[in-house]
């Protein structure tokens, strides 16, 4: 441990002596990084770009994979980058505030493409935050330690690629002096087609030079729609006057959604064809509010926010150890495989560019450098011996290619998910592949298996049973035994009320795994897994966009119209009663719509099914008509949802449990059309419903659509159901 200088000591040097004291003392630093992991992910992360949060966990997880050649970690998840919760993100459905979105809900990402969101942060309320300003007038907020993909006035003139930086990094920068932070522009965001009352450029040129703000319909038609329109207000031109500020905001707001800078002066609205990037010319320390992050799939990890379409980004820091490991043998091979190829690719992105533009890596590897092969799926470093495989290959679960390969060290990182360990199938699937890769590997091979429980039988919970093999499972907090004081296992990185504000976005359920990595009790309510095994067991190898055509179908619609945080959602539930009297559940959608996105997804279901929609009769219906005005057009039908209905012996919510124990539903499996993550919330409501609490509102959509089932005379006939005291007597 080095000496901490004295303040009186310093004040007596000369700046050559404090020069030569700095020197040495970083001499020192770097001798221990090379020799001690966490001194090198400390060293390093010092710099932009670098940085990653230490605690005693972290510290603990480098020394238990250290002791063990091959094992298995499991750690509850993480927190990310914030920004203000009601921040507008761009998806294919309209906007949406961020702090509405759930994983696996859809965004653009900054390249225009749909990119769907993996993570979602709870809300914070003690971060500080900061105010962009940009040159074309636009602005945007953000916490101090949210990330951008941006390039310096220095990076731009060199013709260097974007770097990934946070908001603190920008901030000291300009206040240093340094001016000319540039983000790049959005790609051509691409909204679905819309059945649209007018042609858009005929409605351009009879709205050219008008008051009124335009239509939100045509601002998120397709990019062929938008183009059309822009050239019905201006034609060929670049530049546009209209009548009032609202109008030529809508004007300004569609051309950025194309791609292009602009400029909205009052009236007057200009856009740059050649442009690429924004400037950030201002900043200011800002009233903090609550603010969240989320994690976007694309590979450039960007996504869209705001109406001004503002690239912004996130990322991960799992690169550090192999990082050190490589720069402590260059001939290493590593394989890095994961639930998807994308996760990895990110990895990958960040790990080649902390080779490439971390200077402190440099000094304490000298050595490691770029070599020959440098691509987004496998780079290589200069090594001292020839070898035709790279030096980190990522490769996605059930990759073949993985089956050849010979690494050195071998990471699984959130190999389990909820598509591989949802059936029996499932597991078994992943289980003889992850076998055979193993069997493969040199028996020196280090393997890391990181990830959170998923179920009692995942490929994680296996591969601790392995003699030899080590294992831990952390949990998000500890509990004193004497104080009963709750100790948080990384306070750094997830501090309690972190911690509880995710368990109560999670949910019970999800909390368990994804915190405190246990299984859930399966004792609530009148559910049990083995229903939910046996029907989606029926599920397996259906083409659930096919085999329901031409039966009737239903669709269960429970209400919220509201977008507040920690609010009810809305949920649309799909079944079709096919021949034989089962269900399948075909279609569930979730999110927290404004009324025109509800009735915008009512539309699109109807449209695509041909349903019934089932929505609850107290309130629901006459809100339906308050927010769309006229639903002459939709098939709906009516149903009570009280209490009394609800918990009725005959037809209320538990007599579901009855239909799944005898096999009466069909339930999604493996690859179909309905996110494993919306079947998944459905199960988790069942499981977790008691009569004395808030009924789930995926399972509310679910029992409304099995009562617009049971009352339609189509399909009523010998489908009378058992009692609840039949229920009671299992």
């Amino acid at each position: 441990m080095i000496a901490r200088p004295r303040p009186e000591d310093i004040a007596n040097l000369s700046p050559e002596d404090l020069a030569t004291r700095a020197f040495g003392t970083m001499a020192l630093r770097i001798e221990r990084a090379r020799e001690d992991v966490n001194e090198f992910i400390e060293l390093i992360g010092e710099v932009p770009g670098g940085r990653m949060i230490q605690d005693p966990a972290h510290r603990r997880w480098q020394s238990f994979w250290d002791e063990h050649q091959k094992s298995v970690l499991l750690a509850p998840i993480g927190v990310g980058k914030a920004v203000p919760v009601e921040t507008e993100i761009s998806t294919p459905l309209g906007w949406r505030q961020i702090g509405d979105l759930e994983a696996g809900d859809e965004v653009h990402g900054g390249d225009g493409l749909p990119t769907a969101v993996t993570y979602v942060s709870p809300v914070w309320t003690d971060h500080e935050v900061w105010a962009f300003g940009f040159d074309d007038g636009t602005s945007v907020r953000s916490d101090a330690d949210h990330q951008w993909l941006a390039w310096s006035q220095h990076d731009a003139a060199k013709g260097k690629a974007p770097r990934v930086v946070t908001t603190a990094t920008i901030v000291a920068r300009m206040r240093r002096g340094g001016k000319g932070w540039q983000i790049p522009l959005c790609g051509a965001v691409a909204y679905p087609a819309r059945v649209l009352p007018e042609d858009p450029e005929q409605y351009g040129r009879r709205m050219r030079g008008a008051s009124d703000p335009l239509d939100d319909a045509y601002l998120l038609g397709s990019i062929e729609q938008r183009l059309a329109l822009v050239q019905g207000l201006a034609g060929r031109g670049s530049r546009y006057e209209s009548a009032s500020i609202e109008h030529a905001r809508g004007v300004a707001e569609v051309v950025r959604s194309l791609g292009f800078k602009v400029r909205q002066r009052e009236r007057l609205v200009e856009w740059y064809r050649e442009a690429a990037s924004k400037t950030i010319i201002s900043f200011r320390r800002v009233e903090t509010v609550p603010v969240r992050c989320i994690a976007v799939a694309a590979e450039h990890h960007t996504y869209i926010a705001t109406r001004d379409y503002i690239v912004t980004h996130n990322t991960s820091n799992l690169r550090h150890r192999l990082l050190w490991m490589v720069g402590r043998n260059p001939n290493l091979q590593i394989a890095y495989i994961s639930a998807t190829e994308r996760h990895p690719k990110r990895v990958l992105r960040a790990w080649k560019a902390e080779v490439e533009r971390n200077p402190r890596v440099k000094w304490v590897f000298p050595h490691l450098k770029r070599g020959k092969v440098w691509t987004t799926t496998d780079v290589e470093v200069v090594r001292t011996t020839i070898d035709p495989n790279p030096t980190f290959q990522i490769y996605p679960a059930f990759s073949q290619s993985v089956l050849g390969s010979r690494a050195d060290i071998v990471v699984f990182d959130d190999l389990c998910n909820y598509g591989n360990t949802l059936t029996e199938y499932a597991r078994e699937k992943m289980a003889e592949w992850l076998g055979e890769v193993l069997s493969r590997l040199r028996a020196e091979a280090r393997v890391m298996a990181i990830g959170h429980i998923w179920h009692d039988k995942d490929q994680l919970q296996r591969l601790a049973k392995i003699p030899g093999w080590g294992y831990q499972r952390d949990e998000a907090y500890s509990v004193d035994k004497v104080t009963g004081e709750r100790i948080p296992l990384a306070p750094r990185a997830m501090s309690l009320k972190a911690i509880d504000d995710k368990a109560r976005d999670l949910g019970p359920v999800q909390a368990e795994m994804m915190l405190f990595n246990r299984m859930p009790s399966k004792s609530m309510g009148r559910f049990k897994q083995s229903m939910f095994d046996r029907c989606l067991a029926l599920g397996r190898g259906l083409r659930f966009a096919d085999s329901w055509r031409g039966s009737p179908t239903y669709t269960g619609v429970d209400l919220g119209f509201t977008k507040e945080v920690g609010s009810d959602w809305s949920v649309m539930f799909t079944v079709a009663v096919i021949p034989g009297g089962r269900r399948q559940v075909i279609d569930i959608r979730s999110g927290k719509w404004s009324g025109t996105e509800v009735g915008a997804q009512l539309k699109d279901v109807q449209k695509r099914y041909g349903s019934i929609l089932a929505v609850e009769t107290n309130g629901g219906v006459n809100l339906l008509v308050d927010v769309l005005g006229d639903i002459d057009c939709l098939a709906i039908s009516r149903h009570n949802t009280n209490g009394s209905n609800k918990h009725n012996i005959a037809h209320g919510v538990e007599t579901l449990a009855l239909e799944l124990d005898q096999g009466r539903w069909m339930l999604p499996c493996d690859d179909n059309m309905v996110p494993p993550e919306e079947m998944a919330k459905a199960i988790e409501n069942c499981m977790t419903y008691s009569p004395k609490r808030h009924t789930g509102d995926h399972l509310m959509a679910w029992w409304i659509c099995r009562e617009a089932i049971r009352q339609s005379p189509a399909v009523a006939p010998g489908m009378e159901l058992p009692s609840y005291h039949d229920l009671l007597r299992r």
